[in-house]
């Protein structure tokens, strides 16, 4: 600690600026924690090879150790004569030095993390030899796999054979394949294979001395190959050998020399201090300015998420004031836990959860095995007894962690009158809150459990704007907005029951996000509930609605909502009635795959295509998408992957129509990601907020060793070996949008921060107390025109001229849509 922190610390005790320090380092602590309990698991299961840390010593020792066992595998061709040779040598030659490299390191150094005063040579040397020869073994079985399936094809396709025999060998087939047990095994291991080997191979090499010949002389190379630099030029050992007395015997070990274990030591406390488990704040976040980090008072996370070299050069290269002065508008409200809400959490998770988006407190039951009946009636038991255990032992705890990670934190802050969040950008400019798990840009529950700690009293106007956020939680989202306030006045009756007793209600419980409508339910029931309120309105299709205005597209702007109407413009709704016109028509001409489609060509089938569309996703990425829904809706498997691609074909090809614009910006902007790309460096350019945007998509050294039990793919980016050209073109434009989607947001922050509202957003959502919605909407359309009026793509294509001294072409030609209709618009952003 510096002198001037020693002499603050007097003045800053018992002050909120001390306590918040000491929740920095309770972060700390957490992380610590974290990182110890994820070690030590790693180091029970066997796995501390696996450890960050350990693959540090893995990577640097793996090449010198590979050249060293190539040497020896020649050595074994040309016959030349060495101790136990014969032995062990015709198992190294079954496998590629990189793999017997791998597992002789993995293995050893797991062993040795494990113990750290050493290992009998023996055990460890057994425990390599093993490994390799499970190795050896999961290849010849996978050639056994291929003569086998090759005679059962044979068979299949020799007249004189009857299809009984065929089917026969096919099933003795799949009863001997090696690749069926391993899809079947949740883990494979060694011993596994081994033991399979056993079972089905004629000859194996699961043999003890074997075993031990082949381990012993790979622990020597490593004992041989494996040191560090010193400090003096010269090398320290890394894997030492030793003597130990053990009954009367000297007995050989191996243990990590202590080079190793510095290098093993710092990973840990890097691991471990690098990563606090970050918590909301209870002074207001430091302000970020030229020169001064802003968030928290002592821990000092990198201002860009995922921080790379090329974002801190361009950092350094740009003016951030604006930038600055937005995040900190962003980060000064403060929030609270709605103790109400809470409380009804907490409730339904003691009474066994399950419902609403909180899990399950207890286990499901497994269904009894079922021994008598028929084939039917087992397949599906065995199905319903599989699902039960992956949910108890795959699903449950992750979901249950993360749930109560967030309870955790409410609970902790749940009597504080005002939390903060401090944030920071992405590479694009977009802004995320640091704190986790428990934040407003988190799901449902989060959302729910948090309000503002400034109360701001609703009066009608608020009051009306509290029944439409009431009616879009529940999913009424699509009415007019009068509707919407008319469809709450409705159900106020039953809203107000559902306040005041949630535990006894359920009616709440099936709105679209449950615990947001039951928050807005209190709020409607209570006044002061009211005043805490957080409301949102969002953008409609919000990266169509930008490239829409980007090139004034009157056809894309009307079905974005960004040209006002009676209704909500509904693009997704749209596309669905083209596709299905083309379906139909298809069907109407004999087309049997039409057919099948055609009632299942629905809204929600179309909708994450569409979404995704903007940001450049592929046919392959649309048609998973659509397989998926198309599975849940009951499609025959026969017509699923078929059905899904085609189907793709006509949604992708009824966006395009519909937004013509977007797909022509589109185009220009790849184009220019090749061009910048044969120049040899990455695409940046600055948003309009004044945030440098870059690309860091460069080219990977790749270094991939595949064995039985694990694939290790080291991939290294590499600036010297240039911009990765497919990522750049690929990445430009939902990158480019994402800046522009970001620009809006904090020019809003700033706007509503200087007219004294409390914002919060989240990329095309816009937040405040239910009193400023009016004020707010306004300031978001405002801005939106104010942005847009701007001719961003020939400012874009300035930067890219200037600075990579290349010509870009013009743009593509705009439309004729008046930006300010924007202004007028009701459903724009609601």
């Amino acid at each position: 600690m510096n002198r001037g922190g020693i002499l603050a610390e007097p003045l800053m005790a018992d002050t909120e600026i001390r306590e918040q320090i000491q929740i920095e380092e309770e972060s700390i602590a957490l992380g610590r924690e974290r990182y110890r309990n994820a070690r030590e698991a790693a180091i029970k299961r066997g796995d501390a090879g696996s450890l960050k840390p350990v693959e540090r010593l893995v990577v640097y020792w793996l090449r010198s150790v590979e050249r060293a066992t190539a040497r020896e595998q020649r050595d074994v061709r040309r016959g030349r004569a060495a101790p136990h040779r014969h032995i062990y040598g015709p198992v190294l030659l079954l496998i590629k030095p990189d793999k017997a490299a791998l597992i002789g390191l993995q293995t050893a150094l797991g062993m040795l993390v494990e113990r750290p005063t050493g290992e009998k040579f023996t055990k460890v040397a057994y425990a390599i030899g093993r490994d390799i020869v499970a190795e050896a073994n999961a290849d010849l079985c996978r050639q056994l796999d291929k003569r086998r399936w090759d005679e059962v094809h044979a068979m299949r396709a020799d007249p004189d054979i009857s299809e009984a025999e065929a089917e026969e060998a096919r099933k003795d087939a799949l009863h001997g394949s090696f690749s069926a047990m391993t899809r079947n095994v949740k883990r494979l291991t060694p011993a596994k294979i081994n033991w399979w080997a056993k079972r089905n191979l004629d000859q194996t090499y699961c043999n003890r001395v074997v075993c031990v010949q082949l381990g012993s002389w790979v622990l020597w190379n490593l004992i041989n190959t494996t040191e560090l630099p010193a400090v003096d030029g010269g090398g320290l050992a890394g894997i030492v050998h030793f003597y130990r007395q053990h009954k009367n015997k000297r007995v050989g070990c191996v243990r990590l020399g202590e080079a190793a274990w510095d290098v093993i030591r710092d990973g840990d406390a890097r691991r471990s201090f690098l990563r606090p488990r970050f918590l909301p704040m209870v002074t207001p976040p430091l302000p970020w300015s030229d020169g001064q980090a802003g968030g928290y008072v002592r821990l000092r996370p990198p201002f860009v998420v995922t921080q790379q070299p090329l974002h801190r050069r361009l950092m350094a290269e740009h003016d951030l004031g604006d930038v600055f002065r937005a995040i900190n508008a962003i980060n000064a409200p403060g929030r609270r836990i709605n103790r109400r809400m809470l409380e009804a959490v907490e409730r339904i998770y003691d009474e066994g959860g399950g419902q609403v988006g909180i899990p399950l407190k207890h286990n499901v039951p497994v269904p009894d095995r079922i021994d008598a009946g028929s084939e039917a009636e087992a397949k599906a038991n065995r199905a319903d007894r599989a699902e039960a255990f992956k949910m108890n032992k795959e699903i449950l705890p992750s979901l249950r962690q993360t749930f109560l990670l967030q309870l955790g934190v409410a609970r902790k802050f749940r009597n504080r009158s005002a939390i903060y969040f401090p944030h920071r950008p992405d590479f694009r400019g977009r802004i995320y809150p640091k704190p986790q798990p428990l934040n407003h840009q988190g799901p449902d529950l989060c959302r729910g459990l948090l309000e503002w700690a400034k109360p701001v009293e609703a009066t009608a106007s608020g009051m009306r704007w509290i029944r439409i956020h009431a009616a879009n939680c529940f999913g009424m989202d699509k009415l007019r907005l009068d509707e919407r306030v008319q469809w709450s006045e409705a159900h106020r009756a039953e809203m107000v029951r559902c306040a005041r007793d949630p535990a006894d209600t359920d009616w709440w419980r099936s709105a679209e996000s449950p615990l947001q409508f039951l928050a807005a339910c209190m709020a409607i029931d209570d006044p002061e509930q009211a005043a805490h309120l957080t409301v949102d309105i969002d953008g409609k299709c919000n990266g169509l609605a930008h490239y829409a205005a980007l090139g004034r597209d009157p056809r894309g702007a009307a079905e974005t909502s960004l040209i006002d109407a009676n209704e909500p413009g509904d693009i997704y709704s749209t596309v669905t009635a083209l596709a299905h016109r083309a379906i139909k028509a298809e069907a109407e001409g004999g087309l049997d795959l039409a057919r099948a489609l055609l009632p299942l060509v629905q809204r929600a089938v179309c909708k994450r295509p569409v979404m995704t569309y903007v940001y450049g996703v592929t046919f392959y990425g649309a048609s998973t998408h659509i397989r998926d829904t198309l599975r849940e809706l009951g499609l025959a498997p026969e017509w699923i992957t078929q059905g899904s691609r085609h189907l793709a074909r006509h949604i992708l090809s009824a966006v395009e129509s519909v937004c013509s614009q977007a797909a022509e910006i589109m185009a220009w902007l790849r184009d220019i990601a090749a061009r910048v790309c044969a120049t040899g460096r990455p695409v940046c350019w600055v948003a309009p907020s004044g945030f440098p945007v870059g690309q860091a998509y460069y080219n990977r050294k790749k270094y991939q060793v595949t064995t039985a039990t694990q694939k290790v793919t080291l991939h290294i980016d590499d600036e010297d070996l240039g911009p990765n050209r497919r990522e750049q073109i690929a990445g430009i434009s939902p990158n480019y949008i994402h800046s522009i989607d970001a620009s809006h947001m904090l020019a809003v922050a700033k706007t509503a921060y200087d007219t004294g509202m409390d914002f919060a957003g989240i990329h095309d959502s816009f937040a405040s107390h239910a009193e400023h919605m009016d004020a707010l909407g306004a300031i978001v359309r405002d801005e939106f025109v104010r942005l847009h009026k701007r001719p961003l793509l020939h400012e874009l294509r300035s930067q890219i001229n200037d600075r990579y001294r290349i010509r870009v072409p013009e743009p593509p030609a705009a439309g004729d849509f008046d930006l300010d209709l924007v202004r007028q618009s009701t459903y724009a952003f609601c």
